[in-house]
């Protein structure tokens, strides 16, 4: 399976720091699906709510009232392309339910064992469907349990996978700080020769400065720092995420995020707005010169 080896390499390459590719097929797997997120260089685990919770960490669903849903976008080098869909509903007084799919695709790529004229062209296409649930204890914590099925499909060769997820987020100092920690990815694909991606994912966010309005008591000024730190196996690769997120008048959000022991990128900056019940957020992820950077764009609504 040549073809095989080729495109994974290419993956783990351009988008992740997964030196050794064999290790761990299912590359696609650690794709941030949603722009805040991204934005913060891929701190989710101790705070992220909404549907994209679902992938973070699936206790953030359980986060806040009412329901959301969300599309995303991602646009990376030589034509490869994810879009993620996402939706959160109300699941009885303090549970929530969430779904996530995911689909990343490659248009004609080159085949090839030695330099010199490619082999042939083929195609490649890499799915997850995700559901997960979690339930609030209280107002201070929550714990959440996922499922998902993959498929991945390069050129006439195809497998299917499980895997599962599961976190909790507690809240403390009266809500100046989120813990939270997360284990996802831990499943089998195939006959399991690829191994998945599992994380271990955990870390704390801080509000360290806020301005409230003295009448109505609304945000004028609120500020997050998150800082996680995150552990792929089977490759031992151990990563620090810090995040730093500056939200404006509860409608303009500015974000910016570090990465650290990743070959590929360190840094990663966003922005958000917010227009009554629309969210529209952009990540910014710089990649080596001769690759094109990442843009990650994400529409979400609430009601």
């Amino acid at each position: 399976m040549y073809i095989k080896n080729i495109f994974l390499s290419f993956l783990a390459f351009i988008f992740t720091a997964i030196t050794a590719p064999a290790q761990s097929g299912v590359a696609f797997l650690q794709f941030a699906p949603d722009a805040k997120s991204a934005a913060m260089a891929g701190s989710g685990a101790s705070l992220r709510g909404g549907p994209f919770a679902t992938y973070w960490n699936p206790a953030g669903l359980a986060k806040g009232k009412g329901q959301s849903a969300g599309l995303s976008q991602q646009v990376w080098a030589a034509g490869v392309r994810t879009f993620s869909g996402a939706v959160r509903l109300q699941s009885g007084k303090n549970g929530n339910l969430g779904v996530l799919v995911t689909t990343t695709t490659a248009g004609d790529l080159e085949a090839r064992e030695s330099p010199g004229d490619p082999l042939g062209v083929f195609s490649a296409q890499f799915g997850n469907l995700n559901v997960a649930y979690a339930r609030a204890f209280g107002e201070r914590f929550r714990v959440g349990l996922g499922a998902k099925v993959l498929n991945q499909r390069l050129d006439t060769f195809s497998e299917r996978g499980w895997a599962l997820d599961a976190g909790f987020q507690a809240q403390m100092a009266k809500g100046d700080v989120e813990v939270g920690a997360s284990l996802r990815h831990f499943g089998k694909l195939g006959n399991g020769t690829d191994a998945l991606p599992t994380t271990i994912q955990g870390g704390a966010s801080f509000f360290p400065f806020k301005i409230l309005g003295n009448e109505d008591g609304s945000r004028l000024l609120d500020t997050q720092f998150t800082i996680e730190a995150q552990h792929v196996f089977p490759n031992d690769l151990t990563h620090l995420q810090f995040g730093l997120s500056t939200q404006a008048l509860e409608v303009l959000s500015l974000r910016a995020g570090y990465r650290t022991n990743d070959e590929l990128r360190s840094w990663s900056l966003g922005a958000g707005f917010i227009v009554g019940k629309v969210q529209l957020d952009y990540a910014y992820l710089p990649f080596p010169a001769g690759y094109n950077d990442g843009h990650v764009f994400t529409l979400g609504y609430t009601w």
